[in-house]
């Protein structure tokens, strides 16, 4: 209990914090309709640029596409070879990174403001230029396939994957997992359709964190208001996929010679859309969500069952889930999964003492003050927004609202209407 004791001590009281504030970003908007996003970021040098596209795994139909379309963005465009591009940037000083969901694919960008001109140009020509070399791709392909392997013996990515099947079906964008046949079947033309087809201007939002009065920002600002991006000149409708959740709770894998069991336990929730949302991740943080959380201080710090446990709520666009994921040694699997159902269970027959409360209150509170400490910060809690159909000043403050009113009663009513521990689909690799 010593640890949980130190964080009490540590956490700020709930009275300190009284408010949240917040500014929306400066709007711009380009030719083609591209919504531009300026967050100020004075007396520093360095400018960030997110190119944010909905061109996740949702919008494709092969579970390859979206991430291998991004990987290769940067190996090749009409007017530079990816040894080019590597070098000159490497030059400038400028750092690129790529991240794919589900839903959406994120370049991001960071250099120099006096190189900020050059970097652009490169970046945004090979968004929008990309060659896709096919021995390019099949060298990517080929050390992806081998990383592929070695990350498929890991129990937790076992039961991630496995569990992410049975909430959603294997049909469903958010269930298909990347099968190991598949880095055969993927191809150049592939790449070529899914980027025509999805890295248009009506999937693009872009998002800056920079000096609003230096030239160079005011010139970043009018060359993406002129950018090349295609545009389809058509309102597309979504693809509804339907969720079609496993009939089975329970699933038990076996991996030989595993040392330890990735327990994964989850069910289909609410995302952020939903009212209950906000009210869910408030509960979410009691039962798992910090280091002084229900779940460590019983299956970590009480039982010795494994070095660390946590529970969230995963929203993406078209839904989400919830999930307490752990690693704990195979003799004490199922001890761990009682001990998981016993505080599942205490949540719904108890009410939440106000001591305990008011310390998850202060948490919450503090997190999300350092959540929105500099531009850098607030632009990533910005992007979390995008998507959806939400106001990102009124969003967070109604979080902040929430937070400072929610009661006992209140919880343990969403308690007993989705964290019943008979709802939840139980995944044991090990």
């Amino acid at each position: 209990m010593k640890l949980r004791k130190l964080h009490r001590d540590k956490a700020p009281t709930f009275k300190q914090l009284k408010s949240l504030s917040l500014h929306a970003p400066e709007r711009f908007l380009a030719d083609n309709g591209i919504p531009i996003f300026l967050f100020p970021l004075y007396d520093q040098e360095i400018t960030k640029i997110d190119f944010i596209i909905k061109a996740g795994e949702y919008a494709s139909d092969f579970s390859l596409t979206a991430l291998t379309t991004l990987a290769m963005l940067q190996e090749g465009s009409t007017t530079m070879e990816s040894e080019q591009i590597a070098e000159r940037l490497d030059f400038l000083g400028s750092y690129l990174s790529f991240h794919t969901t589900k839903d959406r694919s994120l370049i991001s960008v960071c250099c120099l403001e006096k190189h900020l001109a050059e970097t652009i140009k490169i970046v945004t020509d090979f968004i929008i230029h990309p060659t896709f070399p096919e021995d390019k791709l099949e060298t990517s392909l080929l050390k992806r396939k081998e990383r592929f392997k070695v990350d498929n013996e890991r129990v937790e990515v076992l039961s991630q994957k496995k569990l992410a099947q049975v909430l959603f079906g294997e049909k469903h964008p958010y269930g298909r997992t990347i099968q190991l046949d598949d880095f055969e079947h993927i191809t150049r033309d592939d790449l070529i359709r899914f980027h025509n087809q999805n890295y248009v201007a009506e999937n693009t939002s872009i998002v800056i964190c920079g000096n609003p009065k230096s030239q160079e920002i005011k010139n970043l600002i009018s060359f993406l208001q002129h950018n090349e991006f295609n545009t389809l000149n058509n309102k597309t409708q979504p693809i509804e996929y339907d969720i079609v959740s496993n009939t089975q709770k329970k699933h038990w894998i076996t991996k030989e010679n595993a040392v330890q069991s990735s327990l994964n336990l989850g069910k289909i929730m609410v995302n952020r859309n939903h009212p209950d949302f906000i009210p869910l991740q408030i509960l979410n943080t009691i039962l798992g969500g910090y280091f002084g959380s229900r779940l460590m201080t019983n299956i970590r710090e009480d039982k010795g069952y494994t070095y660390g446990i946590g529970s969230g709520i995963i929203s993406m666009e078209h839904a989400g889930y919830f999930i307490i994921t752990s690693r704990v040694g195979k003799d004490v699997a199922q001890k761990a999964l009682d001990a998981i159902s016993d505080e599942l269970r205490r949540l719904r027959t108890e009410m939440v003492q106000q001591d305990e409360l008011d310390m998850v209150k202060a948490y919450m509170q503090s997190t999300l003050v350092r959540n929105f400490d500099g531009a850098f910060a607030t632009s990533e809690m910005f992007r979390n927004t995008l998507g959806y159909d939400i106001d990102f000043v009124g969003y967070y403050q109604h979080i902040w609202s929430k937070i400072r009113k929610i009661t006992a009663k209140e919880l343990l009513e969403l308690s007993n209407k989705y964290l019943h521990e008979d709802s939840m689909y139980e995944i044991v690799v090990g």
